[in-house]
């Protein structure tokens, strides 16, 4: 065998390297990408012609011509015209554009998409007095793509359309209370002299229906914070057995005694007379009678003495506080930070909850106004009656926090005179600047975080207290870091429309409340649309009262907030529609091309095609919940006559009250059937 040759040094891609054909590049126009970063004049061709085009932002030090055209290839770009502050990209039809969006959208960091400004008016040319003033120049801008109205395509439309052109119901929330409940010489103009409670409101409705989780076992090592109504209490995860004695007897061991002013357990005494006072508060609060005593060296005995307790006020400007609840978005209670205030308003729960424990349960009916006690598990907590109209859901205040709580009449007892005598020393307030808004998600998370240990300084004005509600528009500001409250809130109430490179919302990125199953429950009629195929979009009264709650702020945010003239939202994302001049939440459900997509309203139940200039972006604040349940109808038959359908209508009606006689959960399917009875009437008598 002869000798192998020595390939080891043999370099294989040395000679395509130097290879000089090889290394040549060239765009398929035959030109080469140096010539394509010079800035050459628009073609005749592309002003004759009316292209689609996109603009975008030069905001970037290395954005050059070679980076667009390399990102949008050839095959979608006619020609790209640079600017001094933008890049002009014509696209070689309206098709073209559209792909060219769907890779902004997939890749939304890598380019700025502007709209462009007013034909006449130069984004080159800006006036060095004001930034904001544009100067006119002398050739127009490419006239922008035309938008112009085209006729709704039912024919090409895969999804079904309601057939009907009803508006949608709407419910006015009665308030808990009216000024005719404080007529004179009532029980609830004496016990709220002030009407400080007349513009309760409950805004907590969804926690009741098992809408948020009302507690968390992380934050505290040997308790649990539990949520309810807008306060925030902490329990002890294992309460001993002994628990109830160990307050009436002191543990063995500890020289415990009561102190003679407040009676509670210390160890402090006097020196002189072994007298047991726990602090210098209390020892103010008997001074004269213990002076009497002290001299004679024997101990001093206070059996008639019934201390005082300090009398609520406003806090001054500047003052340090603590929320102990928030009744609504805009409305907090608060009490005053200091020691002395602070243990008198200790003092009055504990005393609260000491003695609250031995009453006894309401026999009748509470009136308006009227003090209670309300059991609400372990806690026992001294509230005033609202409104009792229905004695399965009793409307009360709670005094000590300021929170409106939901109780049955089970779960009140009798509130003695020496507990309704107590002070109440939490103080409405008014955070200034937020208007009051829809109780969403992350304001509430936010809620409960303020409610627990922070401490704030309240700043205010006395022109600004506002005399219709009673009570004083404040500032409040978190004392460790010094930031607004106000400010904080304000960001996270006030909606933002996204982007269009923003990634759109999904609709089961919300949260979903389906209707309760079992038989005789309550219904509302929200769409009767599809009631020809048997299907029914329901939901039930609280519910209805929450869907028209958020209503404002989303007509807030569509005609104040979103600026955007036409969105047509990608299919299954979330929108904002108008239907019959009013904004609602809904999801695009499909696209064909005419310029009305498929808007599925999902508070409601119905479909329509709707322009696009009547569509806008979803805002991730709006994280309300979806409380609308589609019902499919048992027994209903196939096909049904024009008669029956009618009389189904009729007794279906938008907004209506009904009782369903059963409702069941399909596990599998996971959606759910509804019986009527009334089914068998309707079609056995046609």
């Amino acid at each position: 065998a002869g000798k192998m040759e020595d390939w080891s040094d043999w370099n294989p891609m040395d000679v395509d390297f130097h290879n000089k054909d090889l290394n040549r590049y060239d765009n398929v126009h035959s030109k080469t990408i140096e010539n394509a970063n010079n800035h050459v004049p628009l073609p005749p061709e592309m002003k004759e012609k009316n292209y689609p085009y996109m603009v975008i932002a030069n905001e970037r030090t290395n954005l050059q011509v070679r980076m667009i055209n390399n990102f949008f290839t050839n095959k979608l770009v006619a020609y790209i015209e640079p600017k001094s502050r933008s890049y002009m990209v014509y696209f070689h039809s309206v098709g073209c554009l559209e792909k060219a969006r769907e890779l902004i959208d997939k890749y939304p960091f890598l380019f700025t998409v502007r709209k462009l400004p007013p034909v006449g008016f130069d984004d080159n040319k800006v006036s060095k007095d004001n930034d904001k003033h544009l100067v006119p120049r002398t050739e127009p801008l490419p006239d922008e793509p035309i938008t112009s109205p085209t006729k709704i395509n039912l024919q090409g439309r895969i999804q079904p359309v309601s057939d009907g052109d009803e508006s949608h119901p709407e419910f006015i929330v009665p308030p808990l209370l009216t000024n005719m409940d404080y007529a004179k010489g009532s029980l609830l103009e004496r016990n709220d002299p002030n009407r400080r409670f007349l513009n309760a409101k409950d805004e907590y409705a969804l926690e009741r229906h098992g809408a948020y989780e009302l507690k968390d076992e992380k934050q505290l090592k040997d308790g649990i914070l539990l949520f309810s109504a807008g306060r925030t209490t902490a329990v002890p995860k294992y309460i001993p057995k002994d628990a109830i004695k160990s307050i009436s007897t002191p543990p063995e061991g500890s020289n415990l005694a009561r102190c003679v002013a407040c009676q509670n357990w210390t160890n402090i005494v006097c020196k002189r007379c072994q007298t047991r006072i726990c602090n210098a508060e209390c020892m103010e609060s008997v001074a004269d009678e213990h002076k009497k005593i002290c001299a004679t060296g024997k101990p001093f005995i206070n059996d008639k003495y019934v201390r005082k307790f300090p009398q609520p006020r406003m806090p001054a400007s500047g003052e340090m506080v603590r929320i102990t609840a928030f009744q609504q978005t805009n409305v907090a209670y608060v009490i005053l930070a200091d020691r002395h205030m602070h243990m008198a308003y200790l003092r009055v729960v504990d005393k609260v909850r000491s003695m609250g424990a031995k009453a006894s349960k309401l026999q009748d009916a509470p009136k308006f106004g009227q003090f209670v006690i309300l059991q609400k598990g372990t806690h026992i907590l001294r509230a005033m009656v609202l409104n009792p109209e229905d004695l399965q859901k009793i409307y009360v205040v709670c005094l000590d926090y300021g929170s409106v709580e939901v109780a049955p009449l089970e779960n009140l007892l009798e509130c003695n005179e020496t507990l309704a005598g107590l002070p109440c020393y939490p103080i409405a307030v008014q955070l200034r600047g937020i208007a009051k808004h829809y109780m969403s998600p992350n304001i509430r998370a936010l809620i409960y975080e303020l409610v627990r240990d922070f401490v704030f300084r309240i700043k205010y004005s006395i022109r600004h207290f506002n005399h219709r509600k009673g009570i004083h528009v404040v500032t409040l500001i978190e004392g460790l870091r010094h930031r607004s409250v106000n400010r904080l809130f304000k960001s996270l109430l006030t909606p933002v429309e996204p982007s269009l490179a923003h990634i759109g919302y999904k609709e089961n990125e919300l949260p979903h409340l389906f209707l309760p199953t079992g038989k005789n429950i309550e219904v509302v009629i929200m769409d009767n649309s599809f009631l020809e195929v048997g299907l029914l979009y329901c939901t039930i009264k609280d519910f209805a009262y929450e869907i028209c709650r958020f209503q404002q702020d989303i007509q807030h945010y569509g005609n104040k907030i979103a600026k955007q003239e036409t969105y047509s939202a990608p299919k299954d994302e979330l929108c904002i529609a108008k239907y019959h001049g009013k904004w609602c939440r809904g999801v695009s459900m499909e696209l064909v091309g005419d310029g009305f997509p498929s808007i599925f309203f999902l508070d409601y139940g119905n479909i329509v095609p709707t322009s696009i200039r009547d569509i806008r972006a979803y805002p991730r604040e709006f994280a309300f919940p979806v409380m609308t349940t589609e019902l499919k109808l048992i027994d209903f038959p196939e096909k049904v006559t024009e008669e029956q359908l009618k009389n189904l209508k009729e007794y279906f009606a938008l907004g209506r009250f009904l009782t369903c006689d059963e409702i069941i959960k399909h596990p599998k399917l996971q959606n759910f059937s509804g019986r009527f009875k009334i089914l068998e009437t309707i079609f056995n008598s046609n």
